[in-house]
């Protein structure tokens, strides 16, 4: 095994450097070719998704002429690249209009009609947490069927909610079932007073859901959930049970240790859940980079630990981590975190260094051309944007800081005693997660404000002593797992135990916190408009500024200072 500090020589090519699994990412933007592809289908989508635009003849104008003039130019003037570019992006801008108009139905205007008895036929897309106490089971479907007195309501994406008792695999995402209910607009809902929550119809109004089916009876289930998920139902069920194993007495702690383990927060009472959004660290209980990180660090570890061969491990842990997205259902976030790892995996596969900046400009990219319609996904938008803010501003900014603050720098290094270490070390975790904080508030404000109209000012400060606690419930919860599939009860029941009393002082720091004053503010933009164009402006700039090779310390005031005016100006 190489040493990490040495050189590569031309005999010896970089890829073969003892390096971990996940090396910090690189700074800077770097060569990320999938952003010429990825800037014009974000400005399409966006523009289309405002407009309700659906141009098909015009998306198959433009992409037509923009690869006539990308062909042609390759092959007369490679050299012209300003002409090869605009004919690029006319490309790309043509092949999103297509996409928009072959995947996202157009929206069903139903406003001031009355409520109407209809029979559809539907498709599960996502199910909304099932409280066990509840008497409905709410969530998102597909219209496969309708009758034809409502034009376009084929392929749109419509609220329905449902009594139980039900079918049990009519609670699993993909079931298509046949359903009678009442159909109006989620307007009517609101106006009426039908609706408990109006950012609830707000947030559905956002996934351009404006239809809601309720009061629905003569459930008949037409095709049960593909084998994949009812497996992976089956499984999370199976690892919710071994998670419970020995915390059955403590209510309040054990739907906290499942949420943060497999992303389901039904169990958590509203007040808890207030809690964790006021103080900023909801984000523990939705399955991303953390998690997905930290299971495939303790995989590969455990490939190295056992000497299985390098790139048959690298495949295999690529596939399990599939394997756990899936069981904690798939949300954005997580498919976004398997990409980035699957990214550097793969990449050190054909001898490449891997490159976060490069996993993320492949996840949204091919998120993006998968699933338009999860552009307006608070999900996506949230979990794109703090990464995009981590990669080009949190790492870079505490590289900076570290390189111009080194205490004991004059001190040799075989004269360091183990305080000075110490010291370090925690100098280090301090820049690091205040940086890493401070860039994941910058991203996740504005949007934050936007759907949710609230602004978690003591967000910083709690994440630095929340984040400690969870790691090590996250690890115990991962190590309860690997030992309940062992059948090693009694570890697992162990691990369990030692998570919980972590879990109680994790609770009673948020619920402390969340009392504060000043810990949170609510707050709302003036027009709607004002939040998307603050994320546009703090994510453009971040770019912009990692294409500069020598970063400056004033670059690095230009994102707070454009999330200061956004505060300032354009909210009440």
């Amino acid at each position: 095994m190489l040493p990490r500090l040495m050189k590569p020589t031309p005999e010896m090519p970089d890829f073969v450097i003892d390096e971990p699994l996940l090396d910090s990412p690189a700074v800077g933007c770097g060569h990320l070719p999938l952003l010429w592809v990825f800037l014009p289908l974000a400005l399409i989508h966006t523009a289309c998704f405002t407009g309700d635009w659906h141009l098909p003849g015009t998306g198959l104008a433009l992409f037509a002429l923009g690869g006539a003039g990308v062909l042609l130019l390759s092959w007369k003037y490679p050299k012209h690249t300003l002409a090869w570019a605009c004919f690029h992006i006319l490309a790309i801008s043509g092949a999103a209009l297509l996409l928009f108009a072959g995947r996202v139905p157009p929206l069903v205007d139903w406003v001031g009609l009355p409520p109407r008895e209809t029979s559809l036929v539907l498709r599960w897309e996502q199910v909304f947490a099932i409280r066990a106490s509840g008497k409905t089971i709410n969530g998102l479907a597909r219209v496969i069927e309708a009758p034809p007195f409502v034009p376009g309501l084929h392929g749109t994406l419509i609220h329905c909610q449902m009594r139980k008792p039900v079918p049990t695999v009519l609670g699993e995402r993909g079931a298509v079932f046949a359903i009678t209910g009442v159909l109006e607009s989620m307007k009517n809902r609101l106006s009426n007073g039908y609706a408990d929550d109006a950012d609830f119809v707000n947030y559905l109004e956002n996934r351009r859901v404006t239809l809601s089916l309720s009061r629905c009876r003569a459930v008949e289930v037409i095709h049960e959930p593909p084998s994949l998920l009812r497996w992976c139902a089956r499984q999370r069920d199976y690892f919710e049970g071994v998670l419970e194993r020995g915390l059955e007495e403590q209510h309040n702690i054990a739907p906290l240790y499942i949420g943060m383990l497999l992303g389901k927060s039904s169990g958590i009472d509203r007040e808890m859940r207030n809690s964790f959004a006021r103080t900023g660290t909801a984000h523990l209980f939705s399955v991303s980079g953390l998690h997905v990180g930290m299971i495939a660090a303790m995989l590969f570890q455990l490939g190295r630990f056992f000497r299985i061969a390098d790139k048959p491990w690298r495949i295999t842990v690529i596939a399990l981590m599939f394997v756990f997205v899936m069981i904690t259902s798939g949300a954005p976030a997580a498919l976004r975190a398997w990409l980035m790892v699957s990214c550097i995996l793969m990449a050190r596969l054909i001898n490449r260094r891997g490159s976060s900046a490069a996993g993320l400009a492949l996840a949204a990219t091919g998120t993006l051309l998968w699933a338009p319609e999860l552009w307006l996904d608070i999900s996506f938008q949230l979990s794109y944007g703090v990464v995009t803010a981590l990669v080009f501003y949190g790492i870079p900014l505490s590289t900076w800081i570290g390189e111009r603050w080194q205490p004991f720098a004059d001190l040799p290094v075989t004269s360091r005693r183990w305080r000075h270490r110490l010291a370090l070390r925690a100098k280090n975790w301090l820049v690091g997660s205040l940086c890493i904080s401070t860039a994941a508030t910058l991203a996740s404000a504005p949007l934050v404000i936007t759907h949710f109209k609230l602004f978690s000012a003591g967000s910083l400060l709690a994440n630095l002593l929340v984040i400690p606690l969870a790691f090590p419930v996250m690890l115990l919860g991962v190590v309860s797992m690997a030992m309940g599939l062992c059948g090693l009860d009694a570890l697992s029941m162990a691990a369990n135990w030692l998570a919980g009393w972590d879990l109680q002082l994790l609770e009673l720091l948020v619920r402390t916190a969340s009392g504060l004053p000043g810990m949170a503010w609510e707050l709302e933009y003036r027009a709607p408009w004002f939040g998307r164009v603050s994320v546009l402006l703090l994510l453009g700039s971040l770019l912009l500024l990692s294409l500069g090779k020598n970063s400056r310390g004033w670059h690095f005031f230009i994102p707070p200072g454009i999330l200061a005016l956004s505060l300032l100006l354009g909210t009440h």
